[in-house]
């Protein structure tokens, strides 16, 4: 397992995981801990929000979880049995039939080559697996009319009911807002295109 941040580490996300990835996480590893929750523990749906009117509450069959990222992916890292190594950067992929070989580096040290039969890359839309490996379908894979994305935390507070997640949709397609509060804090991930 290699992880470009030091663990643990902050990730710029609201810590949503749905039913299905929990369940998916308990199979594997066990209930998910609750020093991992966050306040509230529980996310009972999303709200849509469109610009121009339209507010729509999308209830999920059964709840979800709201966690604090760096602590789930600490325990999540630690109980995978994997190797785990953190502060390395892919510089370079060699992806054969069920041979990779991946070239990192840590901080300032040398180049190493790691192997393995397979590849599973959970990088993201800016994906560096992607990039090194399949170029032209780099910007395809991800969302090709959203290019960026900022995420904005605030301390604060507003009238939301914070076991809802809300999504808020722009007028023709022009991007999307991801909202959430949670711990005290109120956090707003805009994607947005590049027009």
């Amino acid at each position: 397992l290699v992880e470009k941040e030091r663990l643990p580490r902050e990730k710029p996300c609201g810590g949503f995981v749905s039913p299905q990835a929990a369940a998916l996480i308990e199979e594997a590893f066990g209930p998910i801990p609750p020093s991992c929750l966050a306040q509230p523990h529980t996310v009972v749906g999303a709200r849509l929000l469109c610009e121009g009117g339209g507010d729509y509450e999308l209830p999920f069959p059964e709840p979800g979880f709201s966690v604090v990222r760096s602590r789930l992916d600490a325990h999540l890292a630690a109980s995978c049995g994997a190797d785990v190594l953190d502060g390395c950067e892919v510089v370079d992929l060699d992806v054969e039939r069920f041979h990779v070989r991946a070239h990192v580096t840590r901080g300032e040290e040398e180049e190493e080559e790691l192997e393995a039969t397979y590849l599973v890359a959970a990088d993201g839309a800016e994906s560096v697996a992607l990039r090194l490996s399949r170029p032209e379908f780099h910007r395809l894979y991800a969302a090709p009319r959203l290019e960026r994305t900022m995420l904005v935390l605030s301390e604060g507070d507003m009238e939301w009911d914070p076991r809802w997640t809300g999504i808020a949709l722009m007028r023709g397609g022009g991007g999307i807002a991801r909202f959430f509060v949670k711990d005290g804090l109120i956090g707003l991930a805009v994607n947005h295109g590049p027009e």
